[in-house]
């Protein structure tokens, strides 16, 4: 009994020491590499983007462009690496209450999710972008100024409804009666509308591109009421709790240095160390105390981030090696000098 004890302890200890994360995204001079939580350099600099902030902190993975199609998943519990040739993190699409994000690799399109990024949902092709509008998926075979060729999915199973279509633009407005949806494609000198199910309701000779006009059409030849607006899908960000000890901007800092404070409860905090930056007017600068996240950037540059990194609020590291550390006269505070940790849980 004592041996079965003595294993699902070790067996739980193991999974808590799993699940530390290990990996972190920092940049400096506005290329972006990996350091791990001792803050040694994994990967230098060389990635021109942060992908998605909202996958670095929501996920288990940190998300780096190259700009070269080359798009860089890092694993930040375990190290594993993979290379997508593109990933679009602008928007999500919704299946089955889960968010993805559209992707390819060499091999293969996919629908990534957007928390667990092994979590994949094949696609057949390869498109240029793949966008959702209520209950309808849009694969984009071809972009240009006049119109688009896509092909259009329905529904969570994802069923293919129409092929290489030709349209212009596309709206989904929602029924007044029921709450369902009439889809509008738009083409060239002609405009079909489709139900829920995506059967086609009727076929007009005229580019409708406005609520009045689809509202008017829909009145006099279907008897459909529909609500002002068109309709599209969006992606829902997640919130945070504020955990002790946590880092915060001090409120004694000059126009030559950025103080950062370390803050061990409610009542108490003191300064922790200090970096060069000019905190004028053509600068911006934010700190996300829930994840202990510092970037910052010039306004005058497009707000290309010119510096991030991470701060270990427990074990008072600055997670960014140290030849970067130089190049900012990043400077800790005598409190730094204590081996002690900090009481308090660190935020992945």
């Amino acid at each position: 009994m004592k041996i079965k004890l003595t294993l699902l302890i070790l067996l739980i200890s193991l999974k808590i020491f799993a699940q530390q994360r290990v990996y972190y995204p920092f940049a400096i001079g506005g290329l972006y590499g990996i350091v791990d939580n001792k803050g040694n350099e994994i990967l230098p600099p060389s990635y021109v983007e942060e992908l998605s902030s909202n996958i670095n902190y929501y996920s288990d993975y940190i998300v780096l462009d190259s700009k070269s199609n080359n798009v860089l998943l890092f694993n930040k519990y375990t190290g594993k690496q993979e290379n997508l040739e593109y990933l679009n993190n602008q928007y999500s699409i919704e299946i089955n209450d889960k968010k993805y994000l559209y992707g390819y690799n060499k091999t293969m399109a996919f629908l990534m999710n957007n928390s667990e990024l092994d979590e994949r949902l094949s696609l057949s092709k390869k498109y240029k972008n793949f966008e959702q509008i209520e209950k309808v998926y849009l694969g984009y075979l071809a972009i240009n100024n006049e119109y688009s060729v896509v092909d259009i999915y329905l529904g969570n199973d994802l069923i293919l409804k129409l092929s290489n279509q030709e349209i212009k633009n596309i709206y989904a407005y929602q029924m007044v009666k029921n709450g369902g949806f009439i889809y509008c494609l738009v083409d060239k000198d002609k405009t079909t509308y489709y139900d829920e199910n995506f059967k086609v309701i009727s076929t007009i000779n005229e580019e409708h591109t406005t609520y009045e006009q689809s509202q008017k059409y829909l009145l006099e030849k279907k008897s459909i009421e529909i609500n002002s607006g068109e309709s599209s899908g969006g992606m829902n960000l997640k919130g945070y709790k504020v955990i002790y000890p946590h880092i915060e901007k001090s409120k004694n800092n000059n126009s030559k240095y950025v103080t950062i404070d370390l803050v061990q409860s409610y009542s108490e905090n003191f300064p922790l160390f200090r970096f060069k930056w000019n905190t004028n007017e053509s600068t911006s600068f934010f700190i996300s105390s829930q994840v202990n996240r510092i970037e910052g950037s010039f306004t005058k540059e497009s707000s290309k981030v010119q510096i991030l990194f991470y701060v270990d609020p427990v074990n008072k590291n600055v997670l960014l090696p140290v030849k970067y550390q130089k190049l900012i006269d990043l400077e800790f505070f005598e409190h730094h000098k204590s081996t002690e940790k900090v009481d308090g849980s660190y935020a992945n």
